[in-house]
């Protein structure tokens, strides 16, 4: 983890006249970004089956979803980490010459979603989906699966952004840091790292299938009103 402090210093016009005090005083907002490397993923992988009978479709895509999550439970993860999302089922049609659209079948599809807590078992785990039949990775999106730590310290650098700026700006002016009259927390945020996977699953085994994990940027702000003292 490293600390990217942003030292934006400026003072904040945000505070309205009656939030600040009649005495001598400062106003400042502390800014900081902490990255930290992803520890999980969490992988949405979506399959279908197409028949002309829709009960068919069903229970074609039930044995292939089932095979898959069987599978995924024997190579280490675990069961509540799988989750078969609801079952779609609508009408398929093509249009022909004639450009008139014709009944094919039935489409059913489903969503799994993958949290995957060893990021090594990532590329085998897309290899137990392609070799179950699943055509589709939607999205592989890693992150934390403890942000507490991330936060605190983000929270912490920008309180350490705010009281340098205010001395710096202080001594600027021949003035000392005073007591603390009030302080606004902004909401954090969090950037979540996302990664687009492959599109078609049916692609041939030998293309690309490394995957860059990125970083985890908490971003976070706090506004500060010291009283100066000369």
């Amino acid at each position: 983890m490293r600390l990217l402090c942003c030292l934006l210093a400026c003072v904040s016009l945000n505070l309205t006249a009656s939030e600040l005090p009649d005495a001598a005083h400062i106003s400042v907002t502390g800014y900081s970004e902490v990255t930290a490397e992803p520890d999980m993923a969490v992988i949405n992988i979506s399959a279908f089956e197409i028949h002309k009978d829709v009960l068919t479709a069903k229970q074609s895509l039930d044995k292939k979803v089932a095979g898959f999550i069987n599978k995924a439970i024997k190579m280490g993860i675990n069961e509540q980490d799988l989750t078969a999302e609801s079952l779609y089922t609508y009408p398929e049609y093509e249009y022909g010459k004639d450009n008139k659209r014709e009944l094919i079948g039935y489409r059913a599809s489903r969503n799994i979603k993958v949290d995957l807590h060893q990021l090594e078992q990532l590329s085998p785990l897309l290899d137990l989906a392609l070799s179950q039949g699943l055509q589709q990775v939607e999205q592989i999106q890693f992150t934390l699966k403890d942000k507490s730590e991330i936060e605190l310290a983000a929270r912490a650098a920008a309180v350490k952004d705010a009281k340098d700026k205010a001395k710096a700006l202080a001594a600027s002016f021949e003035s000392h840091v005073g007591k603390v009259y009030s302080v606004q927390y902004r909401q954090r945020s969090s950037v979540p790292v996302m990664k687009m996977a492959m599109a078609d699953m049916a692609m041939e085994r030998g293309g690309n299938n490394s995957y860059v994990n990125g970083e985890i940027t908490v971003r976070d702000q706090v506004q500060v009103v010291f009283l100066l003292q000369p």
